[in-house]
């Protein structure tokens, strides 16, 4: 019904859809990943997080949820609270090259250059990178590369 409401352009339907699914699911997640991602295309990122705020999977039953919201946090610059949730990110799967990008990116902004450097060499070395991040990890290591002794 959600997908329907979009795509007719009926958008207070569709979200109050979420709402309800928000409201009586057993496991929420889904809707609450929903509801993020169509606030921040609204542009309230802040509105975005506090749906994210009210639900806490563990990283097993929902790894894609914690991602999401450790992309929202980077874009509020809440750095300490995005290196968290990476940093749980990447202890559950060390190999994801996106997680470790987050990290990277996060520690980085902490001050914390040497592992954000290992994080972006990791991140390199796993892939899975959007070409932007990729670009972005190899112009933040030493000498613009892979870190691969250059």
């Amino acid at each position: 019904l959600y997908v329907a409401y979009r795509r007719q352009g009926r958008l207070a339907e569709a979200e109050g859809v979420l709402r309800d699914g928000l409201a009586v699911a057993s496991r929420p997640t889904t809707f609450a990943k929903l509801m993020a991602r169509d606030l921040l295309a609204r542009g309230d990122l802040q509105q975005a997080l506090a749906v994210m705020a009210l639900h806490d999977p563990a990283i097993g039953e929902d790894p894609e949820f914690h991602a999401l919201r450790g992309s929202l946090l980077l874009q509020a610059a809440d750095f300490a609270a995005a290196a968290e949730v990476y940093g749980s990110l990447v202890a559950f799967d060390a190999s994801n090259g996106p997680w470790r990008a987050g990290l990277g990116i996060s520690q980085e902004q902490l001050g914390d250059r040497e592992a954000a450097e290992q994080n972006f060499k990791a991140a390199l070395e796993a892939g899975g990178l959007a070409p932007s991040v990729e670009n972005y990890v190899r112009q933040r290591l030493p000498g613009g590369s892979a870190g691969n002794g250059d």
